[in-house]
C-alpha cells in the first residue's frame, strides 16, 4: 500500500504566506465597508455585518430550518447535493439531445423503419449483459472503496483487468451473434437482417464505453464521465444523420442509421478514453498493479445477474411485442416507453452521484448520515419529476404527435407507463442502496422475481390487448420490485428509502 504524498514545511509556508497576503489584499480593496467578512465560529459560516441583518436574519433562520426538515442532509456530504445537481442539469442537456435525436430519426423513418431499429437496439441490449459482465457496476464501487484505503495498486489492476475481460467478451459475443444472424439470414427481414448485422459491431463499443464511464464514476468524475456518451455521442448522431438527410440527400433507412451510431459511438469511445486517462491520479498510474481477478469475478457475477435482469425487464415489453404485433407496433411502444423514462431522469442524475458516496458512508459505519443523505435524494427527485409525470398524463398526446401522427396510438401506454415511473422515483434508490452496501443479491432476487412476474404478464396481455397490455405489465412488475428491495433494505440497513423520509435511528 501506497503512502499518503506528504506536504514539505517550505510547501505548507509558501501557502500560508500566500493566504495572508491575499487575505490582506481583500481587506485593503474592499469596496464595501460596511459588509465585511469576520472570523467565524465555524470553517464553514461567514458571519457577515450589515445594518439589515436582524430584520432578515429570522426569515433566512426559518428557510434553513425548513430546508433542512425538507431534505435532511449532513454538511460533509453537499458535495453529494453540488454533484447531483450538475448531473442533474447535464442529464437534462442529455436527455434532450436523446429526444431530439429519437425525434429525428422517427420522422425520418416510418414507423416499421423506426420499429426495426428500436427492435435491434434492445436485443443488443440484452447481448450488452454477458458483455459488460457486471464489471461496470463493480467498478464504481470498488474504485470508492479502494481510493478510500489508498490501495492504489488495487484500483490500476482493477481498471486494467475489467478493461481486458470486458473487451474479450464482448469480441466472442459480437462474432458469435454475427455467426447466428448469418445462419438464418434466409428467414429474417432483410432491413432486420442488416441492422442487428451493424449492431454486432456495435456491441463491444458499448460495452467499452459503459465500462469506461463507470470508471470515472468511481473515480468521482461523476459529470465529466457522462460527457462523452450523454452529450457528445447525441450531438454528433445528430449531426450525421441530418448531414445525410439534407446536405448528402441520402434515403436513410435503419441500417443506415444504425452504421451511423457505430460512427458515433466510435469517436465517443476515443473521447472517453482521454478523459479516463487523465482523470486517473498519478499514483495510482505509477502503482504497481495489484490483481484479484477470481475475487472481483465472484463480486461481479450476482451484480451482471441484476444488471441482466434489469435489462432483461426494460427490454422484454418491446422484443415480446415486436415478435407477438411486429416491429411496427414495438416502434410505437418505444416511443411511449422513452418518454415515461423521462420521469426517471431526477433519480438516475441523482444516482449517479450518490452510488460512491453511499459506498463510503457505510464501509466507515455512518448510517444515521446516510439515511439523511437518501431522504433527501428520495425528495428532491420526486420534486422534480412530479412535473413531467403530471405533463404526461394530461398532454401526453402532444408528446407523441411531435414523432408523428403514427405515433399516437401510444397515448394509453405514456399515461399507464407514466404513473408507473413517479411511484419508482416516490419509492427512491433503493437498488442502488443495496448494490453500494454489499446485498447485491438481495437485489438479484427481488428483480428475478420482477423479470419472471414481467414475462409472465406480457405474455398474458400482449397478445389480448397489445401495447396497452405491454405497459401494464410492465407498471405492475415496476413497482412489485421496488416494493420487495424496500422491505429487504429496512431489514438490512433500518434504512427507509422513500420520499415520506422517516428518520429512522440507525446506529451512528
Amino acid at each position: 500500500m501506497a503512502p499518503p504524498l506528504p506536504i514539505s514545511s517550505s510547501q505548507l509556508l509558501l501557502k500560508t504566506q500566500a493566504l495572508q497576503s491575499h487575505q490582506d489584499a481583500m481587506r485593503s480593496s474592499d469596496p464595501h465597508p460596511d459588509i465585511h467578512l469576520r472570523p467565524a465560529k465555524s470553517p464553514n459560516v461567514a458571519m457577515v455585518s450589515h445594518p439589515g441583518w436582524p430584520f432578515y436574519r429570522p426569515l433566512l433562520t426559518w428557510m434553513g430550518t425548513q430546508r433542512r426538515r425538507m431534505f435532511p442532509i449532513h454538511p460533509a456530504d453537499q458535495t453529494v447535493a453540488t454533484g447531483a445537481l450538475c448531473t442533474l442539469a447535464l442529464k437534462i442537456m442529455a436527455t434532450g439531445l436523446g429526444v431530439l435525436a429519437t425525434l429525428v430519426i422517427a420522422r425520418i423513418l416510418d414507423a416499421k423503419g423506426y420499429g426495426t431499429f428500436t427492435y435491434a437496439m434492445a436485443w443488443i441490449s440484452v447481448l450488452l449483459i454477458p458483455a459488460t459482465f457486471g464489471f461496470d457496476t463493480l467498478l464504481v464501487r470498488q474504485l470508492a472503496a479502494y481510493a478510500s484505503q489508498s490501495d492504489w495498486g488495487l484500483m490500476r489492476g482493477l481498471l486494467r483487468r475489467t478493461h481486458q475481460v470486458v473487451l474479450a467478451i464482448s469480441l466472442g459475443i459480437g462474432t458469435i451473434s454475427g455467426s447466428v444472424l448469418w445462419i438464418m439470414a434466409n428467414h429474417l427481414d432483410a432491413q432486420l437482417l442488416f441492422t442487428m448485422g451493424l449492431g454486432c459491431v456495435l456491441l463491444p463499443l458499448m460495452a467499452l464505453n459503459g465500462l469506461r464511464q463507470a470508471a470515472m464514476q468511481g473515480l468521482h468524475r461523476v459529470v465529466t464521465g457522462q460527457i462523452p456518451g450523454t452529450v457528445i455521442q447525441p450531438l454528433l448522431l445528430l449531426g450525421l444523420v441530418c448531414a445525410s438527410y439534407l446536405i448528402l440527400g441520402l434515403k436513410l433507412s435503419a441500417p443506415v442509421i444504425m452504421g451511423l451510431v457505430v460512427i458515433s459511438a466510435c469517436v465517443t469511445y476515443v473521447i472517453g478514453t482521454q478523459l479516463l486517462s487523465r482523470a486517473i491520479p498519478t499514483f495510482v498510474e505509477r502503482a504497481q498493479p495489484t490483481y484479484r481477478t477470481a475475487q472481483w469475478s465472484q463480486a461481479a457475477l450476482p451484480l451482471a445477474l441484476l444488471t441482466g435482469l434489469h435489462v432483461v425487464n426494460s427490454q422484454t415489453d418491446v422484443i415480446m411485442l415486436g415478435a407477438i404485433h411486429g416491429v411496427e407496433q414495438a416502434g410505437v411502444y418505444s416511443v411511449a416507453s422513452r418518454g415515461a423514462e423521462l420521469i426517471l431522469f431526477p433519480l438516475v442524475a441523482a444516482n449517479m452521484a450518490l452510488g460512491p458516496k453511499i459506498a463510503v458512508l457505510h464501509a466507515e459505519g455512518k448510517l444515521h448520515r446516510l439515511q439523511q443523505l437518501v431522504t433527501a435524494s428520495a425528495r428532491g427527485t420526486f420534486v422534480l419529476a412530479c412535473p413531467i409525470a403530471l405533463a404526461f398524463l394530461f398532454s401526453g398526446d402532444w408528446f407523441l404527435f411531435l414523432f408523428g401522427p403514427h405515433f399516437l396510438e401510444g397515448t394509453g401506454a405514456l399515461r399507464i407507463l407514466s404513473v408507473g415511473q413517479l411511484t419508482n422515483v416516490f419509492m427512491g434508490s433503493v437498488g442502488l442502496l443495496l448494490i453500494m452496501t454489499g446485498y447485491e443479491r438481495d437485489a438479484a432476487r427481488g428483480m428475478a422475481m420482477s423479470a419472471g412476474l414481467n414475462i409472465f404478464l406480457n405474455a398474458m396481455w400482449i397478445p389480448m390487448w397489445g401495447i396497452h397490455g405491454a405497459a401494464w405489465a410492465t407498471a405492475m412488475s415496476l413497482i412489485t420490485w421496488k416494493v420487495f428491495l424496500i422491505i429487504s433494505v429496512y431489514k438490512r440497513l433500518h434504512i427507509n428509502t422513500t420520499a415520506l423520509g422517516i428518520i429512522n435511528k440507525a446506529p451512528q
